[in-house]
């Protein structure tokens, strides 16, 4: 009987390993075809939110954008432990499909853009500083010129943003 127990466990844990099958990237190439996946993604942080510290903007070596986000919304990144290293990051992938639309109506209230994951910006100090200064339409203009350009490159009238939920996150060192 016990021989039994365990061998049924070990193929119960042969069928769990088969179906959380992990793909690794660091460029973009098919991210779309992986979608409600558990991946693991490579690349460099170039940015963390200074508003609430809940994502973080990790490029891929093809420059596409990846939204990072805690998995649990009370947990923040540190820019100090995380802005400009080399991570690697396993979670689910989502995409999001922002429209041009939905875009102009974005742009049409004057919003500046998040460059994270291109919603609204919620950093109000940061926002309310760009309009004093008087930086700010030149910025919304030019954020307008790049979204619209993206989709013209794809020939789209649509932006996918993806996004990971962080399980497991590390730095790790490249190699020359």
């Amino acid at each position: 009987m016990m021989k039994k127990v365990i061998i049924l466990l070990a193929l119960c844990c042969i069928i769990v390993s088969c179906s959380t099958k992990q793909t690794q990237f660091s460029t973009s190439e098919d991210l779309a075809n992986h979608i409600d996946e558990i991946v693991t993604l490579e690349g460099r942080i170039a940015h963390v939110c200074s508003a609430d510290g809940r994502k973080m903007k990790l490029i891929l070596s093809d420059d596409e954008i990846i939204t990072v986000w805690q998995k649990n919304p009370n947990e923040r990144f540190y820019k100090n432990d995380w802005q400009g290293k080399t991570i690697q990051v396993t979670g689910k992938l989502s995409a999001d499909t922002i429209t041009k639309s939905e875009f102009d109506t974005v742009f049409a209230q004057q919003h500046i853009l998040c460059h994270i994951d291109q919603t609204p910006c919620i950093d109000a100090a940061w926002v309310n500083n760009q309009w004093e200064r008087g930086n700010a339409e030149e910025l919304i203009a030019r954020q307008q010129q790049q979204v619209y350009e993206k989709m013209s490159e794809k020939s789209t009238d649509y932006i996918q943003q993806f996004s990971i939920i962080v399980d497991e996150l590390k730095k790790i060192s490249i190699k020359n």
